[in-house]
């Protein structure tokens, strides 16, 4: 099966004079009523407040009226100079070219804003273009016309600003993403054009050229954020070494906690409780420090597992959104690896509360309610 071009983008000298031919008189106009009472329903949408579509037309042909020169008017009998009747065989022509001078600008213009709808998408805007777009009629002796190459730059203008303001404010991954799918699609585009001897319209060409401008901005600012990681995980990574080589260096050493009984399970070392903690030490948030500093470590590890529970609650650092599920995680991974000391799998509270009772802002029902839940990025080292 022959596949139909997909023709949004331009436009051939036949479709272009195979339109006017059936506009050109009032039989053809007739014969495509429906077709334009569609672009008629459309355009009044766009002015939903004052003034309206009708008083719009009511202005032109109020127009039309006013100008249509003196001795014209003469020679109907009908009108005899004193008002224009569109019953009125002479003068009724000036209406019909009329409703043909407009219709066709009303189309265009519709099927331009319909085919941007992913830009105009503002009520206000399209209120505001509509207004423009009647503005640029002009009625000399009863013949309007339209100034469609002024109208074009605003439209042009307006395109192209649409365009800077949605994708320059873009997350740059998703913005590139989408710059590349809509360039593909133009340049496909240009390319039926081409072999089909059609004529782009001319927002395609500035489009492009802004288009790829934005894109490259894009992709050097996420070369730049890569280098930037880079050197900041570079960073990390010599700090992490550091800290396990001291941890290392430290491991054989007494306890600080041995003179303690441990209140949580009597049969836990307390090594196990460090080296399954101390990761919030040496991993750092997102805002760049450690969730928790040595002496916080310390203080609740004497507070949860030694009994001093008169020493006061601690609290996590961390970025107000994204790192919640990946602290309380590391609290069911201590449940995982442990609850075996209990004899038993019914002990998930206990492990909950090592949390809730001995951090500030977590809530024992909601950590309990999430916490079988794995987030995608988990504390671990490496």
């Amino acid at each position: 099966m022959i596949k139909k071009l997909d023709n949004r983008f331009s436009l051939s000298n036949e479709e272009f004079n195979e339109t006017l031919k059936k506009l050109d008189n009032p039989e053809g106009i007739q014969m495509l009523l429906e077709d334009i009472k569609k672009f008629i329903i459309i355009i009044r949408s766009y002015l939903y407040k004052s003034p309206s579509y009708d008083d719009w037309i009511k202005i032109i042909y109020e127009k039309i009226d006013a100008s249509i020169p003196t001795e014209i008017k003469n020679k109907c009998n009908s009108c005899n100079g004193k008002g224009i009747k569109k019953e009125c065989k002479i003068c009724k022509e000036f209406y019909d070219n009329g409703d043909l001078k407009v219709l066709n600008p009303i189309i265009a213009f519709v099927d331009f804003i319909e085919l941007n709808n992913h830009l105009f998408t503002s009520k206000e805007l399209k209120f505001s273009l509509t207004q423009e777009f009647f503005s640029n009629f002009k009625i000399v002796d009863g013949q309007v016309s339209f100034d469609a190459k002024r109208f074009d730059k605003v439209l042009n203008t307006n395109i192209l600003m649409l365009v800077k303001e949605k994708f320059s404010k873009m997350d740059s991954l998703v913005a590139i993403d989408k710059i590349n799918d809509i360039l593909e699609e133009l340049e496909s585009h240009k390319t039926i054009a081409d072999v089909s001897g059609r004529e782009m319209y001319q927002i395609v060409e500035p489009q492009i050229k802004l288009l790829k401008t934005i894109l490259n901005k894009h992709e050097n600012k996420l070369k730049f954020l890569k280098l930037e990681f880079d050197a900041k995980r570079i960073k990390e990574t010599e700090a992490e070494d550091e800290n396990l080589k001291t941890s290392s260096n430290n491991s054989n050493d007494e306890s600080p906690y041995d003179e303690y009984e441990n209140v949580f399970r009597k049969s836990m070392s307390f090594q196990t409780v460090i080296e399954h903690f101390e990761i919030f030490t040496i991993k750092n948030s997102q805002n760049g420090k450690p969730f928790l500093t040595n002496e916080q470590l310390d203080l609740f590890i004497r507070r949860a597992f030694c009994g001093e529970i008169n020493l006061p609650k601690q609290k996590f650092n961390q970025i107000p959104k994204g790192e919640k599920f990946i602290i309380q995680y590391r609290f069911r991974e201590f449940y995982d690896k442990n609850y075996e000391h209990f004899g038993t799998v019914q002990v998930q509270d206990d492990f909950i509360k090592l949390l809730t009772d001995n951090f500030e802002g977590w809530e024992f029902k909601n950590v309990k309610n999430n916490f079988a839940n794995k987030p995608k990025t988990t504390l671990q080292l490496l």
